[in-house]
This record gives C-alpha cells, sequence and structure tokens, in this order.
C-alpha cells in the first residue's frame, strides 16, 4: 500500500500545525505569589485544578493540530493505492464507460434476479474497480441516456443513479450506444478508454459497421449476462371481426409466438373485456411456427371497451410482454333528434329527408344511430348531456329557442346546424353568435346557381382527423367529386376556440367546429338536402353524417391509430376551444399535455409511450365541470421485435466493432477471478472530512466546558 496526494503544494499548509504548539507553549504565564496562612486543604485543591487544566491544554492543542493538519490534507486530495484484482478486461487507470442494457429483454430471469440485476452489479462493481482514470455510466435501449454529470472522476454520482434505474420496455439499440460513448469520450479529449457493454446478448436493431473512424485506443468488452438458450412466449398480434352465425357478436382471435424448446407445449391464455366476464382458453405451442386461438363473443357491451390478452399464469420469463390490451367496438344506439326548418308535404322534399335516410337506410338497418324528428316547440323542453345529438337543419330564426338551445349545448350537447334558404343569418348572429363557431354573413352564389354546372367541390379531408379517418382505406376521392351551387359565407374572424375541420377546393370553410361549454357545435355552411349540392346524392353522404353524428356525442370509434409500440409517439386529438388535456398511464399518474401545441390538424404527439397498457386522454374545459371527461383512449404494447429475443451475432459484432472483446457470464467471472493484478486506488479525502469534523466538535465541547 502506498500514500499519494494530487496537490503536493498543498502540504506547506501542514508548517501551520506549529501555530497551536508556539501558542500553547507561549502561553504558559507563572502566576504572582502571594503569603498568605498556611491552608493545607486549598494547597491540595488547587494542586488537583492546576492537574486538569494542563491535560485539558494538551487535549486542545492536540485537537487543534489534528484540525489544521486534516485541512492541509484535505486540499492536499490524498489518495492511498493498493494491489489488487479488477474486472476483466478493464483498464483502471484509462477512461471508461459503462453501458448498461436496459431494453424490456433484461427483465428476464437471470438465475437468482433478473439480467438487469446481474447487469447493475456488475457495473457496481466495475465502478468500484477503477482507479484514477474518469467514468461515466449510459443506460440503453432504443435511445442512449448519459447519466450526468457525464465523464467525471465522482463515483458517487453514477452508484445512486445505479441504485434507482429499473429496467425499462423499449428494444435494444447497441450500435446508437457504442457511438454515444465514443463521442463522449472523443468531446473529452481522451485518448484510452474503455467501453464495458453490459446486456443478454440480444439486439433488435441492426449493428452499424463501426470500424471506420474507431479510435485505436478505445476498446469495447461486452459482457452477455444471459444464461442459456433464449425462451419466451408473448402475444404479436389480435384481430377483432364481427360475428358470421347466429349467436356470435364479435371474433377475437389471439396469435401467440414463442422462442425455445422449454415454451413448447399448452399456453392456458384469458380474455378479459371491460363489463364482461373473463374467458379462458388454451393455445398449443408446437413447431414450426406461432400458434393462434379464438374467442367467440355472444355479446358486446355498447361503447368502446378496452379489452386485455394474458398469459395464465405467466410464462415466467419476461413479465413485460404476458399481456395485450386492445379495444372492442360495442357502439352504443345513438338517438339525433333533428329539426327541419323546410317541412313539406312530400317527404321528398322535406329538408330532413337524406339525414333521416342515412341514418336509417331502411327498415330493419343494423344502424345503431336513430333519427328523431322533432317539431321546433319541442327545443324548449330538450335536455343537453353527453351523449344527446340535435340537427338544426335550414331553420329561419333560432331566437324563439335560443336560451334552450344555449343550454342544451353547454350541458354538454352535440349541435350540427345546417343552412340553407330561410336561414336569415342576422337573426342567428344576433340569438346564436355566442355559440355559432362562426358568424354567418349571407349566401353566396356560384356559377348559374346549380351545383351540376359548379367546379367548387370539397378539399381532400385530413384523413388524420378522427372524423374522417374512416375514409383513408378508400373513398377520400369522393369529396372532390361533389358540387356545389351556393354556399352560406362567414365572417373572416373566427371566435377563440373555433376550427375549421373541412373546406371547399376554392379554401373557403365548409365544417367550422367550436366547443361551448361542455358541448361542441359544428356549422354545416350548405344544405343537407340537394337544393344546393349534389353532396347527399354522393356515397360519402352516409359515412359522413355517422362520423359527425358519434363525434358530437362524444362516441367516436377509435381508429388505427389506437394501438402503438412502447417508445412511438401516440396522437391525441384536442377538441376545440380552451381546457385542460392530460393523458392517465397505467400506472395512474396523470402527465398534462399543452393543448395549444397541437398542430393544424388538432393533435398533440403523446410521446412518453415508455410501458405497455392502456392510456386514456381527459379533457376539461376551461370552466367546465370539475371532472374531466374521457376523450379517448389508446393501447401501448411490448416491442414484438424485443419479445423474440434474437441473439446478437458475436461473429458479426467483433467483425463490425474495433477491437471487441465478448465473454459470457460464467466466462467473465472466470476472467475476473483470474484476472491481472492491478493498482487499486482510493481517496483519502471523506475520512479526513470526518476527522475535521470531529476534532472541531471536540474542540468546541472541551472550550464550553471550560467556561462553565
Amino acid at each position: 500500500m502506498s500514500f499519494s496526494v494530487l496537490s503536493p503544494w498543498m502540504l506547506l499548509g501542514l508548517a501551520l500545525v506549529a501555530g497551536p504548539l508556539i501558542a500553547h507553549l507561549t502561553g504558559q504565564r507563572e502566576g504572582p505569589r502571594v503569603r498568605y496562612p498556611s491552608l493545607r486543604f486549598l494547597r491540595a485543591a488547587a494542586h488537583r485544578v492546576r492537574r486538569r487544566t494542563r491535560v485539558e491544554n494538551l487535549l486542545l492543542l492536540l485537537l487543534r493540530s489534528l484540525a489544521i493538519a486534516a485541512l492541509a490534507l484535505l486540499f492536499a486530495r490524498p489518495w492511498i493505492s493498493w494491489r489488487g484484482y479488477t474486472a476483466a478486461g478493464i483498464d483502471p487507470d484509462a477512461d471508461t464507460v459503462v453501458l448498461l442494457d436496459r431494453s424490456m429483454s433484461m427483465g428476464r430471469r437471470a438465475g437468482e434476479g433478473t439480467a438487469f440485476d446481474a447487469a447493475r452489479r456488475k457495473a457496481r462493481e466495475a465502478l468500484g474497480d477503477l482507479g484514477g482514470g474518469r467514468a461515466a455510466l449510459v443506460f440503453f435501449d432504443g435511445a442512449a441516456q448519459l447519466v450526468p454529470p457525464g465523464l467525471t472522476h465522482d463515483r458517487n454520482p453514477l452508484l445512486r443513479a445505479l441504485e434507482r434505474a429499473e429496467p425499462g420496455h423499449g428494444t435494444t439499440d447497441l450500435g446508437t450506444a457504442l457511438l454515444r460513448a465514443r463521442d463522449l469520450l472523443s468531446e473529452a479529449g481522451a485518448t484510452r478508454a474503455t467501453l464495458l457493454v453490459l446486456g443478454d446478448g440480444t439486439a433488435t436493431e441492426p449493428l452499424p459497421d463501426l470500424r471506420e473512424g474507431w479510435p485505436t485506443g478505445y476498446a469495447v468488452r461486452y459482457v452477455d449476462l444471459s444464461q442459456g438458450p433464449a425462451a419466451n412466449r408473448w402475444f404479436d398480434g389480435v384481430e377483432v371481426t364481427p360475428g358470421e352465425r347466429r349467436g356470435e357478436a364479435a371474433r377475437v382471435d389471439a396469435r401467440i409466438s414463442w422462442t425455445g424448446e422449454a415454451m413448447a407445449g399448452e399456453a392456458p391464455i384469458s380474455l378479459r373485456v371491460d363489463g364482461l366476464d373473463p374467458l379462458r382458453a388454451t393455445a398449443s405451442l408446437s413447431p414450426p411456427g406461432p400458434a393462434a386461438r379464438r374467442f367467440t363473443l355472444v355479446e358486446v357491451p355498447e361503447g368502446q371497451r378496452s379489452a386485455r390478452l394474458a398469459l395464465e399464469p405467466p410464462d415466467g420469463v419476461l413479465a413485460a410482454d404476458d399481456e395485450r390490451c386492445f379495444f372492442l367496438d360495442g357502439q352504443a344506439s345513438l338517438k339525433v333528434r333533428m329539426v327541419s326548418g323546410d317541412p313539406a308535404p312530400s317527404p321528398r322534399d322535406d329538408e330532413l329527408y337524406y339525414v333521416e335516410n342515412a341514418f336509417l337506410p331502411r327498415s330493419g338497418s343494423a344502424s345503431r344511430v336513430t333519427p328523431e324528428p322533432i317539431p321546433p316547440a319541442d327545443l324548449a323542453t330538450l335536455k343537453g348531456g353527453r351523449g344527446r345529438v340535435l340537427v338544426l337543419a335550414d331553420l329561419a330564426d333560432p331566437t324563439p329557442y335560443a336560451a334552450a338551445i344555449r343550454a342544451f349545448v353547454r350541458d354538454g350537447g352535440g349541435l350540427l346546424v345546417s343552412v340553407g334558404d330561410q336561414v336569415r343569418p342576422e337573426a342567428w348572429n344576433e340569438a346564436l353568435g355566442d355559440v355559432l363557431p362562426a358568424r354567418l354573413a349571407g349566401v353566396k352564389e356560384l356559377g348559374e346557381r346549380t351545383f351540376e354546372q359548379s367546379p367548387l367541390s370539397f378539399a381532400t379531408p385530413d384523413l388524420d382527423s378522427p372524423v374522417f379517418e374512416v375514409f383513408r382505406d378508400g373513398g377520400a376521392g369522393v369529396f372532390g367529386k361533389v358540387r356545389f351551387g351556393r354556399v352560406m359565407g362567414i365572417e373572416p374572424e373566427l371566435p377563440e376556440g373555433a376550427r375549421v375541420g373541412l373546406r371547399y377546393s376554392d379554401g373557403r370553410p365548409a365544417l367550422v367546429e367550436r366547443a361551448v361549454g361542455e358541448g361542441v357545435v359544428i356549422l354545416f355552411t350548405a344544405t343537407l338536402d340537394d337544393d344546393w349540392t349534389d353532396f347527399p346524392l354522393r356515397s360519402v353522404f352516409v359515412p359522413t353524417l355517422h362520423q359527425l353524428a358519434r363525434h358530437l356525442s362524444g362516441d367516436l370509434p377509435r381508429g388505427e391509430g389506437a394501438s402503438v409500440e412502447v417508445g412511438q409517439a401516440a396522437p391525441v386529438s384536442v377538441p376545440p376551444g380552451p381546457g385542460r388535456l392530460a393523458v392517465v398511464r397505467p400506472d395512474g399518474r396523470e402527465d398534462p399535455l399543452d393543448a395549444e401545441a397541437a398542430d393544424a390538424r388538432g393533435v398533440v404527439a403523446y410521446r412518453d409511450t415508455d410501458r405497455p397498457g392502456l392510456y386514456r386522454a381527459t379533457w376539461r374545459p376551461e370552466g367546465g365541470s370539475e371532472e374531466p371527461r374521457e376523450i379517448s383512449a389508446f393501447c401501448v404494447d411490448p416491442p414484438v421485435a424485443e419479445s423474440a429475443l434474437r441473439p446478437l451475432s458475436r461473429e458479426e459484432a467483433m467483425a463490425r466493432v474495433p477491437g471487441l472483446e465478448w465473454s459470457g457470464q460464467g466466462e467473465a467471472r472466470r476472467k475476473a477471478e483470474a484476472g491481472a493484478q492491478v493498482v487499486k486506488r482510493a481517496s483519502l479525502a471523506p475520512w479526513l472530512a470526518s476527522l475535521l469534523l470531529i476534532a472541531l466538535l471536540a474542540e468546541a465541547a472541551l472550550v464550553a466546558r471550560r467556561a462553565r
């Protein structure tokens, strides 16, 4: 064992130790002699006091000298060195970056714990074995995260980060982690370094060729902490289809994949649907490929229901992918009340003819939207609330019913307003200007006032919008074939919170939406019959009306974007108007989102999808009720590529990474036990700081005792 200091010139401070000694020697003064009658007992007491004082003075001298010496040594930054054994492949005096894999596969069992537990222990040992070189810690999965403060001599923040770390649920990208560590070392001016990778021997991303431009002094050591061959079961797909036979409401086909001979055999699985009793079945896993198991539901509850497939019991290897969530669409029957502002003796000429037939095309139809025409007088008694929808078609003057319509919307109802020849713009602006998403500006005639000769059509809708995403697989081109002979103009300045959901081909707004209270109002600036347009005659009319009705009711079916993988961004549609947007995570934690960060489509990207499960988006309108309402939900699935536990090819890795040395866990242990003897170093600063504190406290206590 040897002793060394990093700042030798600070040892000059040890000369200050002479100060207390000089003060002690010069401070001993003989007291004046006074002749006094002989008092034997008084002389004995004075002798005891003098002896105690001498001992206390010596203690004070020792404590003060010790404090000064400790302070001087502390500034000199002393180290002790001794010979010992280091982790295999690590140069204790070079800079070292420990790269710890925290991907989902690191959660699989490895001995008494998980592979991540073993990696954390190995990282702790490696940091403890380092000498005078700097160290850094990088956690990686699909991305690389450098632990602050980066490359440092102080191991304490790195060790604390290790204690707090947990395995994640992402993929494995070793190449990105190696490049991050290389850049960190290069920027710090390191010419000699070791990159210690602690993983489970799997990867989901291809390893890039790092030979070009790799510094010759950077060595890479990969320690494979897996034990035995890879084995796992997981859900890699689910398909929901309508039932085809009597007594079948829906079919759920689960697809189960597996790897490793130990996973072959019977796999008990369960299906749990919100509102239904769980269903259980067994899938037979046998070569050469994945297995499928069908569940048949005799009923699907109304509304969009979350569902979950699970291995029961779990396979005991990798718990994170033993479940998969998805949605079942059991849409509730929706009643749409409608008021015609232009009734006619013949149903064919009525303003609501096409609307009513769009919702209920024929007798006995399976449509879950029920139209209910009502007279204008019934508006006075109409109650609002979530799930209630009202259509006002070509109503001339809403003034007599303005208060009831306003209350209907503010209480959570959905209102669709269409215009026509009967509408008086000034009356609407006066009566319901605070509710409409845009103020009306009068009829605009196009061409010869007939849609057959007009060039005006719809622009292509935003297919990422919840209303129009149903046209993503086909039919969107029909919007460009719709023709308009007249449209209702609106004032150019929209109220706060209003937004355009669909435009005409010349850029004018066709659908304008606005949240009012807890409800939503949509203005369609044309007719819903064939007076101004041939829209009701086109194939997109029926699905568009159904989507608008569901949207106004707050029960719009979730589309294909309802499921993403861990690490992918999930789109969250923002309702119109000011309010508070948040996402409730699977663990119950609520993440607020900035609604003002929405793009032109009114969508905010939620990126904190770091764990599998069900996420719920909630919205609380400004000035609305205290309880937020759920506006959408999405599932985050485990990465299927990570579940497969694809091994990282040792030969390929060694060919692509210069100077790579690979060892398994047992192999690494043997190398460590027979590793080269090296010089280890440790700082004495913590001990000196403790000694200084003890000396100062003891001196203070001794001085206080003498003062009494």
